[in-house]
């Protein structure tokens, strides 16, 4: 999370995600050596107007080591009712850790 912002509820949550779609995804052959990402969000902004909550969420990765060196980075902003902002939240939390992995991975296969 940015680090102006103390949200472990959201941290763990991220951490879930990542896990949970890094399993699933195809990191290509890499032998016996092990993958290392880093993943960090670099912006979580909500924004009330009207009736209206807009959530943006922005973060980026980066592989460890020989792997390509490149970073994947991601955006998403989405609007709803105030009443969902926490959902919005952990949507938008969701979205960036899964964009990001997959991204990651065709990286990590690529850099073969």
């Amino acid at each position: 999370m940015p680090s102006d912002q103390d949200r472990p509820d959201l941290e763990r949550h991220l951490r879930d995600v990542v896990t949970r779609y890094a399993r699933r995804m195809d990191w290509g052959n890499h032998g016996d050596e092990a993958i290392e990402a880093k993943i960090e969000v670099t912006e979580l902004s909500v924004v009330a107007t009207k009736g209206v909550v807009r959530v943006t969420c922005a973060g980026h990765g980066r592989l460890s080591g020989g792997h390509g060196g490149r970073i994947a980075r991601s955006r998403f902003s989405m609007g709803g009712r105030p009443r969902e902002k926490a959902a919005l939240e952990r949507q938008l939390i969701t979205m960036l850790g899964r964009g990001l992995v997959t991204r990651l991975a065709d990286m990590a296969r690529s850099a073969r």
